[in-house]
């Protein structure tokens, strides 16, 4: 089975510092381009985040799953039973790449400086930017429909083994695999559930982060500054040929000349043979 996990590179969290969103206490305003994070509860998403929780039962079958497929390679090779084996062994190699637990980690460090251990992460005191998370989302996505894949793998592996089993072939070996094919699927169907609640809070609190840090736009406005009536720190682009003309005034840019193609009669094909 192709399993399809395209994974790319996500890209840098920059994530903006929570003093940035809190109200002016004196004017009662705050800053207008943080406007969209306020009147979403952060922290009960946070929260919603923080209890999902991937264990390592996925990694303690994958070992045995290898060491079985090592050991019984050379008598059980070719066979259809043992090319599931190798299929599910495959699943859950590419499945130990994706490093799940290590994501959902980092998407929860995010919310946090740097530093900060499990144990103090309580009240979030940051918030990453819009196009860090949707990336994240993104990863998600496809984790999910790998893990849908990889359940059908499993059902397809235990469904062999009962089929060796009923004809008494390997009894010993297929009852271990059979059993390790239906502790898998339950797990991941498990982590499929986890990973499409992550990504749905996602999705939900995506309007209501930062469209883009500081560091990627440059320093945003204060208050005081958005109320004076200044002149814009950028000016507009002018036209390129304004600027040529103030720089170099006589230099007149003047387009190439196209040149005439030569039109040919018929005739003139004949006339190196006359």
């Amino acid at each position: 089975m192709d399993f399809g996990a395209r994974t790319f590179e996500l890209p840098e969290c920059h994530s903006v510092p929570r003093t940035k969103f809190d109200v002016d206490r004196k004017t009662k305003r705050g800053n207008p381009v943080y406007a969209n994070v306020h009147g979403f509860d952060h922290a009960g998403a946070l929260r919603e985040l923080q209890r999902h929780v991937f264990g390592p039962e996925v990694q303690h079958d994958h070992r045995l799953l290898s060491r079985i497929v090592y050991r019984n390679r050379n008598q059980h090779r070719g066979s259809v039973h043992f090319r599931r084996f190798e299929e599910l062994r495959r699943g859950l190699k590419i499945l130990q790449g994706l490093q799940i637990p290590v994501l959902v980690d980092r998407i929860q460090a995010a919310f946090y400086p740097v530093g900060v251990s499990r144990k103090r992460r309580a009240e979030w005191q940051m918030l990453p930017c819009r196009y860090y998370m949707t990336a994240v989302v993104g990863r998600l996505v496809w984790v999910g429909r790998f893990l849908e894949k990889l359940q059908m793998v499993c059902h397809r592996c235990f469904v062999q083994c009962t089929g060796q089993v009923a004809v008494t072939l390997f009894m010993p070996l297929m009852i271990v695999v059979q059993g390790i094919a239906a502790r898998l699927q339950v797990v991941l169907r498990l982590w499929h559930r986890s990973v499409a609640d992550i990504a749905g809070v996602l999705e939900r609190w995506l309007l209501h982060l930062p469209a883009c840090p500081d560091s990627l736009s440059g320093p945003l406005p204060s208050l005081p500054d958005l109320d004076a009536t200044a002149e814009p720190a950028k000016k507009p682009v002018e036209d390129v040929d304004e600027i040529i003309a103030d720089i170099m005034p006589d230099l007149s840019i003047q387009e190439p000349a196209k040149k005439k193609r030569a039109r040919h009669r018929t005739m003139d094909i004949y006339s190196d043979f006359s």
